[in-house]
């Protein structure tokens, strides 16, 4: 009688292992499809902002004011013309990190086209603004809200980058959300030519945080509002 209840004892233990361990495979499926559901969350909501929102206010800014916004800092500066907007428009100790995205919210939140917007502000796009690189305008741009270089991010915490075509000869440098300063150029297709030649790359590093430029396209994490295509 004791063996017997010793052997049932013994069969009971290997039972709640077995479920104990059916319960670890569950529940890390489970974390694995939550995880893909938060990437795939966060991917559509930069989709939306990089491909749709942000170039539809590009573009009225373009039929407002006649031209693209700048996406360097003296181009900023040309970009004031006889008014002179923006010829004090600089960073402190030369510090041009992230200036494309920078320059580009400082012209769209102007009063002359902010209070053309349909939202009033930048701000308001999801997911964030921030000043991540905690940088600031030596002197405020006239008009602007405030001296902070302000970033638009993208749903991982990397500021976006704006390219206008007449600058996609040059490098930029950019925080990203792990801290890290990475060089992002324009985009250009195996031909040569760049994408979108004649109005303006915007790019998201995604997930990693770094851009992608070699390759299959279709593995990259990059968003951009151009779709590349490999041997296009």
């Amino acid at each position: 009688m004791k063996r017997d209840q010793a052997n049932k004892a013994g069969f009971t233990l290997i039972e709640v292992l077995v479920v104990i361990s059916i319960i670890g495979v569950l529940a890390g499926l489970v974390g694995v499809l939550i995880n893909k559901a938060r990437s795939s969350q966060l991917e559509t909501s930069t989709q939306q902002l990089v491909k749709t929102t942000l170039p539809m206010k590009i573009e009225m800014y373009r039929q407002e004011m006649g031209r693209y916004p700048a996406s360097t800092i003296s181009g900023l500066q040309k970009a004031g013309g006889k008014n002179k907007l923006w010829k004090n428009v600089t960073t402190q100790d030369g510090n041009d990190i992230n200036q494309s995205v920078e320059v580009l919210i400082v012209q769209l939140r102007h009063p002359d086209f902010s209070k053309r917007l349909q939202d009033d502000e930048l701000g308001s796009i999801d997911p964030a603004t921030d000043n991540v690189d905690e940088d600031e305008f030596t002197e405020q741009p006239a008009g602007s809200e405030d001296s902070a270089a302000i970033e638009l991010l993208d749903a991982w915490g990397n500021p976006l980058i704006y390219i206008y075509n007449g600058d996609y000869d040059k490098v930029f440098q950019v925080t990203n959300a792990r801290g890290e300063t990475v060089e992002v150029s324009a985009l250009k297709k195996p031909n040569g030519t760049f994408y979108n030649p004649n109005k303006f790359q915007i790019i998201s590093l995604g997930e990693n945080g770094k851009q992608e430029i070699e390759g299959d396209p279709d593995l990259w994490d990059d968003v951009h509002n151009f779709s590349p295509v490999a041997g296009e």
